[in-house]
């Protein structure tokens, strides 16, 4: 089953490969335990691997959203403020 790879990563760097291959070995055993964990008739009706992938990256994701601005912190100083009493 790991040798079918949902995510297609065509890259020359060989870390890269390494980790796609980890991951997606670890996002089996979640689904082969996950499968395991719940009763006969919570399985027949089970998502199959792709589909139960996707739902693993939409949970790991969350309510992120790219566009949004990341908030800015202004790391410098703060300046005096002088006031003439």
């Amino acid at each position: 089953m790991i040798g079918y790879h949902i995510i297609n990563h065509r890259s020359r760097k060989w870390w890269r490969c390494l980790f796609f291959h980890f991951m997606m070995g670890s996002a089996l055993n979640t689904y082969i335990v996950a499968k395991e964990s719940y009763p006969e008739a919570v399985r027949r009706e089970w998502p199959n691997m792709q589909d139960f992938v996707q739902d693993l990256a939409d949970g790991l994701i969350g309510d992120y959203a790219a566009g949004k601005d990341a908030p800015i912190f202004d790391t410098a100083r703060p300046a005096r403020v002088h006031t003439i009493i």
